[in-house]
């Protein structure tokens, strides 16, 4: 088990704390609503990198075990429909208590084994008490499945974002595959890891790149310049992306 897992919401606490106390040690007499935000937010995006870290470190464990990072699609035999399913399910176990002898000789990509592998990620009580399988989500409000996504360097594209619910809002997922490459490429065209990704929503609770729409003063996802095209290696930016912003938390630069 991961000892930092049951200390994750302590330290959510603490970095909230001193964050408060350092506006108030520059003399700050009366703390302003979005200071108190700001500060909560950054409070939270630290402890969701954090699960980012724990959950890269669990992957790796898998892979050691398994040979292959888990699935994130139904196509490549996965056991659940999507990424953030999957990600629970394989780090976890169908029990969450891992795979092996202490999942009834079960073993993630079949037969059977009385060595007891995992968990690879320690679920809080909590998720546990919701469902075994339960996604594994970050901590801001309200709180999302982290998207998970595996590289398949044989296809095109190598990173489908329909391993995830596609959602034309960006609530759910991304809107398009033209979307989540906003995010998932380079400026040059490459991908931004040749592994998997893992992607938080972020403050907004949008995933991917948004603009405020001037019709409604709401924030949706960016367009291409034409939607229903492809970007390319070496193919110009999206018309909006120059002007549309990403808070989400991801476990690669951007």
């Amino acid at each position: 088990m991961d000892p930092s897992s049951g200390a994750t919401a302590r330290k959510t606490i603490l970095v909230i704390i001193v964050a408060l106390f350092l506006i108030a040690a520059i003399g700050v007499t009366v703390i302003p609503k979005f200071l108190v935000r700001g500060a909560i937010s950054i409070a939270q995006a630290t402890t969701t990198r954090h699960t980012l870290a724990r959950l890269e470190a669990g992957l790796a464990g898998f892979r050691d075990d398994f040979g292959d990072y888990p699935p994130s699609d139904k196509e490549h035999m996965a056991a659940r429909p999507y990424g953030y399913q999957n990600l629970a399910y394989y780090l976890c176990g169908p029990d969450g208590t891992g795979w092996g002898g202490r999942a009834g000789g079960t073993m993630p990509f079949g037969g059977t084994n009385e060595e007891i592998f995992g968990p690879y990620f320690a679920r809080d009580s909590k998720d546990l008490r919701l469902h075994p399988a339960a996604p594994i989500s970050d901590v801001f409000q309200p709180p999302k499945p982290i998207l998970y996504f595996r590289a398949e360097p044989t296809e095109e594209p190598m990173f489908d974002a329909a391993d995830n619910p596609l959602d034309p809002t960006g609530e759910k997922g991304f809107a398009s595959q033209e979307h989540f490459e906003m995010l998932a490429r380079r400026a040059d065209g490459q991908w931004v890891r040749d592994d998997y990704l893992l992607i938080s929503a972020g403050p907004d609770r949008l995933f991917g790149h948004v603009v405020e729409d001037k019709a409604s003063g709401s924030f949706r996802p960016a367009r291409l310049r034409h939607p229903g095209g492809t970007l390319r290696r070496g193919e110009a930016r999206p018309e909006e992306k120059e002007k549309a912003t990403c808070d989400d938390v991801t476990n690669f630069a951007q």
